[in-house]
């Protein structure tokens, strides 16, 4: 994004729609990588059409369309300057590519995504029956929901770094932790924050073109993260294999020249 470009009207200034076929043009084989992407998702959301499948495949599929939808989101973002928002998305993306990974290989899974479901629930409805805070939801709808929920069930939580450790994620794991702490707000969110002594605070709402490479760069790697166990999956597919270990090459091939 041109740095010289004055938003009168922040990042809904209609000045950054303008910019961005420039801006796509320069950074064409980042973008030509990113539609790869989102076709090979495509193609493996369609392998589920017209079968008969699980209910552990049915949230799976579903999984496969929301990463897709996310990855699109944070191009969508990052184009625009909005790294902090983009990289809230990067975690999220990792967040589910362990659980796609999992879904993958154990029907199993599903019972542990329920009894999460059901714990957080639970949780949450004692809260606002402990605190009395029916001015959010009435006590019958709190009584009625709490019925239908197994109230014997210990607290269950997913932990992110057994999934990640049982398939191999580690390393995965660690760059998930680092982008929690933009989810959660900490003081390392003020990495994008720049501070004159003359001029106080003031946000960075021009993204640089190095910015944007390195931030394509985590966002791509994290997302293809469940390719492999999924081509294997669906093994039959010889083309998604083909198509993916191409977009490999292209991906190393891209960004050592941008030596990001």
């Amino acid at each position: 994004m041109n740095n010289k470009i004055n938003l009168t009207d922040g990042f809904l200034d209609l000045k950054i729609n303008e910019q961005l076929p420039q801006f796509r043009n320069i950074h064409k084989k980042e973008y030509e990588l990113i539609r790869v992407i989102k076709k090979l998702f495509d193609k493996v959301s369609h392998s589920f059409v017209g079968q008969t499948i699980s209910e552990n495949e049915l949230y799976l599929s579903t999984a496969i369309v929301e990463i897709n939808k996310l990855f699109q989101s944070a191009v969508v973002l990052f184009e625009r300057g909005l790294l902090e928002s983009g990289n809230i998305i990067i975690r999220s993306c990792l967040e589910l590519s362990f659980k796609i990974i999992e879904l993958t290989k154990n029907d199993d899974f599903i019972h542990d995504m329920k009894k999460e479901v059901n714990s957080e629930a639970r949780s949450t409805l004692n809260i606002i029956n402990e605190k009395k805070l029916y001015n959010l939801v009435p006590k019958e709808t709190v009584d009625e929901l709490l019925s239908k929920l197994n109230l014997k069930e210990p607290k269950f939580k997913i932990n992110a770094i057994q999934l990640a450790e049982k398939n191999d994620l580690l390393d995965a794991y660690i760059i998930y932790r680092l982008y929690c702490n933009e989810s959660h707000q900490s003081m390392a969110t003020l990495s994008e924050i720049q501070i004159f002594e003359d001029e106080g605070v003031r946000l960075n709402g021009n993204l640089r073109l190095e910015d944007f490479s390195k931030a394509i760069y985590m966002l791509i790697s994290v997302v293809v993260i469940p390719f492999p166990t999924l081509i294997e999956k669906f093994s039959d597919c010889v083309e998604l294999k083909k198509q993916y270990e191409a977009l490999v090459e292209d991906i190393k091939n891209t960004f050592e020249k941008q030596d990001v």
